[in-house]
């Protein structure tokens, strides 16, 4: 597993105590968003976005998007889910009721545009941070 966050930190095997600091960072020092992806299995991850203790969280497999239903995810909610879903235990998948959201991302002009200029910050970040070391 690889958590990325907005602001470049990377981190290879996170524990569940980098997880916890990297989400409760988010709104602040780590950005708005972080991402969770299977190093054995891109492009399949968990993302979330938010602050101020409220998150949308969304994750991917294979073609498949799925976003959780409802209200936005308290922060120790959304912890829970990164550190199961890190951990390989398939409970995260239960811990919210998710809405299969795949027509709505590949259907969308603007939601497309987003996904790229995420994963061209990202590509930019991982180089950036590759040239630093």
């Amino acid at each position: 597993m690889r958590l990325e966050t907005e602001k470049g930190s990377a981190i290879d095997e996170p524990t569940d105590e980098q997880l916890r600091e990297a989400l409760s960072g988010l709104g602040g020092a780590a950005g708005s968003f972080a991402i969770l992806t299977r190093a054995d299995r891109p492009p399949e991850y968990v993302q979330t976005a938010g602050e101020a203790g409220q998150f949308l969280v969304e994750y991917r497999e294979g073609k498949k998007h799925h976003r959780a239903e409802g209200e936005a995810l308290p922060l120790q909610e959304v912890v829970a889910l990164f550190q199961a879903y890190n951990r390989g235990d398939e409970t995260w998948r239960e811990m919210v009721p998710w809405q299969d959201v795949t027509k709505e991302i590949s259907g969308s002009r603007g939601v497309k545009f987003l996904i790229l200029a995420v994963a061209v910050v990202l590509v930019a970040v991982i180089l950036y941070l590759s040239f630093t070391r």
